[in-house]
């Protein structure tokens, strides 16, 4: 194998180096001797890394918002503590009431941030597979359209490649379901104890407002 040859080969293997969580890759500069018009099968593939991208910072956001309510809702339950007083609850029976619904909806809170956390580890993973998607595109391009390059493209490494995203995505995605389950039910509790404290307040606590 000539000077040359090597040095495509190992560009084209940075496969075995792994990128953050990818064996197989193809860089971009091997893709410059195939036409431009043959690239365009690699739009969909870069669009969905890209979209992948946005849920990341979308989930982001949505955690950081998270960080606030949680920490508005544990300062509430620490007042409550320091202070049993509430201005416009006289009744203790009211007063018990708006203290567990206080609590309920830290506990709320903290577990909507739990699930927040393996929201963000399934966009991750999908992040990882839309990559995986992305480099096997450009391994078909290789494969198909540089005969001298492409031989040394083991597309159905990369094929496999996307078949492990695939089967983690799956994975992540089952847990989501199952974190789903356990904040359902911690949101049908605080529902249900906001309706009792706003019928037992008149309607001046516990309702959507408070929160």
């Amino acid at each position: 194998m000539n000077a040359v040859k090597k040095g495509v080969v190992a560009v084209l293997l940075l496969a075995s180096g792994g990128c953050f969580g990818l064996w197989h890759r193809i860089d971009r500069a091997a893709l410059d001797r195939i036409p431009n018009e043959e690239k365009l099968t690699l739009f969909d593939a870069e669009n969905d890394v890209i979209i992948s991208k946005d849920d990341i910072e979308a989930v982001e956001r949505e955690i950081s918002d998270g960080r606030v309510a949680t920490k508005r809702a544990r300062e509430k339950v620490d007042l409550l503590k320091d202070n049993q007083e509430v201005a416009g609850i006289t009744s203790p029976d009211v007063l018990a009431l708006y203290n567990e619904w206080a609590q309920l909806r830290l506990e709320l809170r903290e577990d909507e941030m739990r699930h927040l956390y393996v929201k963000r580890d399934l966009v991750g993973e999908k992040l990882w597979l839309a990559r995986a998607r992305y480099e096997l595109a450009k391994a078909q391009l290789v494969h198909d359209h540089d005969p001298e390059r492409g031989a040394d493209v083991d597309v159905p490494a990369f094929e496999n490649q996307v078949k492990d995203k695939e089967a983690i995505v799956q994975q992540a995605m089952a847990k989501l379901d199952e974190s789903k389950i356990i904040l359902e039910e911690i949101r049908n509790r605080y529902d249900a104890t906001s309706a009792r404290l706003q019928e037992a307040s008149g309607g001046a606590f516990g309702g959507p407002w408070a929160d």
